[in-house]
């Protein structure tokens, strides 16, 4: 019993780690294109 609900866990936590991955490199690269265009209006 316990170590199934370890296992659920485990399995939640890797959905949650993996959404909040894909929306901070979604960001990342944003902020990454943000910056490149402001650089470039700088020049």
């Amino acid at each position: 019993m316990r170590v199934k609900k370890l296992a659920y866990q485990i399995d939640y936590f890797n959905d949650y780690a993996q959404q909040n991955l894909n929306k901070l490199l979604n960001f990342d690269f944003y902020r990454v294109v943000l910056e490149n265009m402001f650089l470039k209006k700088l020049l």
